[in-house]
């Protein structure tokens, strides 16, 4: 091509070339491309914390009047009979102590809940109820370790009170296992 150019009738000569113009605003972006394959599965993360350990409830209730009685799964047994302890079957702790004496008053003496390990009081786990005292009481005590084997049990001693009839009584000992 010649630096003329021609045109209807008249002949132009071309001039020298212009600045550049101003960039003009980009285009819309494209759509996204199909995603890449999964990469390989990283090194395994370090071990957690041991397990936390269980615990239970052990129930017990029974009737009670003038002397010593000892709640266990077989009933309300006076003091002085075998041994009726709940067997525990593994390494264990025994934590807290709630106690209800629920429709009765003490009207005089006391009543005194004691947790027993292998027929024996356990000194300082023991709940007393006094004179015009009622209703639920708890003791937040523990741990006290238990082995295998060993029974648990809870003697209820009132002393004092003189009763009309039994009243019903009932507890309940948290037990650990680890």
């Amino acid at each position: 091509m010649s630096d003329i150019k021609r045109g209807p009738g008249i002949l132009h000569e071309r001039g020298p070339r212009g600045p550049r113009g101003p960039r003009g605003p980009h285009g819309a972006a494209g759509t996204t491309g199909p995603t890449g394959s999964t990469g390989s599965t990283g090194s395994t993360g370090p071990a957690g914390a041991a397990g936390t350990s269980s615990r239970g409830l052990v129930k017990f209730s029974g009737l009670i009047e003038a002397g010593t009685f000892i709640l266990a799964d077989t009933g309300t047994l006076l003091a002085g009979t075998p041994f009726p302890g709940y067997p525990v079957s593994s390494v264990s702790a025994l934590r807290n102590l709630a106690a209800n004496i629920g429709g009765f008053v003490v009207p005089a003496g006391t009543i005194t809940f004691e947790v027993l390990v292998n027929g024996a009081p356990v000194a300082g786990y023991a709940l007393t109820y006094a004179v015009g005292e009622s209703g639920v009481k708890s003791l937040t005590f523990g741990p006290v370790a238990l082995a295998a084997d060993d029974t648990v049990a809870l003697a209820v001693a009132p002393v004092g009170v003189g009763f009309s009839s039994a009243i019903p009584v009932s507890a309940v000992l948290e037990i650990e296992t680890t």
